[in-house]
C-alpha cells in the first residue's frame, strides 16, 4: 500500500472513531490498523513516526489482542531500532509499548529480548531521555 494511501486509511479510521466514540482498536479494525501503523514506523518523517508510534501506545494499553497484533506484524523490530534513532517522544513512546508488551506474555517477552532492545533500553535508561528512567524503572 502506497504511503498516501496508508495516510488516508489512518485519517479515515479516525474520524470513525471521533464520529462514533468507539475504541481506537475498533477504529482502526483492528490488526489491519496495526499493520498500518507499523508501516509508518519506518517513514522518514519525525512527525508521522512519533504519531504512528503514540497511537501503537494507545493500543498497547487498551486490549490484550492489541498486544499480540503488534508482535505479529512485526512490530517490535521497528520499535527497537526507534528506541536507538527516533525522537525524544518516540523513544519515550516505544519503550513504554515494548514495556506493555513485556508485562503481557512470556512469549512476547521472549521477543522482545530476540530484537536485542535489552542493549537499546539499557542505553536509553543512560541517556539523558527524561522519562527514560521512569519508564524503565516502574513495576
Amino acid at each position: 500500500m502506497a504511503t498516501n494511501e496508508v495516510q488516508e486509511e489512518l485519517i479515515r479510521s479516525l474520524l470513525i472513531l471521533c464520529n462514533n466514540e468507539g475504541s481506537l482498536w475498533q477504529a482502526l479494525q483492528g490488526r489491519e490498523g496495526v499493520q498500518l501503523l507499523i508501516s509508518l514506523l519506518g517513514l522518514s518523517s519525525e512527525q508521522q513516526q512519533e504519531c504512528a508510534v503514540a497511537l501503537l501506545g494507545l493500543l498497547s494499553h487498551e486490549n490484550d489482542e492489541s498486544k499480540w497484533a503488534i508482535t505479529a506484524a512485526g512490530g517490535i523490530p521497528p520499535l527497537v531500532q526507534i528506541l536507538e534513532t527516533g525522537s525524544a517522544k518516540a523513544k519515550e513512546d516505544s519503550a513504554t509499548i515494548l514495556g506493555n508488551l513485556c508485562n503481557h506474555s512470556e512469549d512476547i517477552r521472549a521477543c522482545v529480548e530476540s530484537a536485542d532492545a535489552v542493549p537499546a533500553l539499557l542505553w536509553l535508561l543512560k541517556m539523558e531521555v527524561p522519562m527514560g528512567r521512569r519508564l524503565l524503572l516502574r513495576p
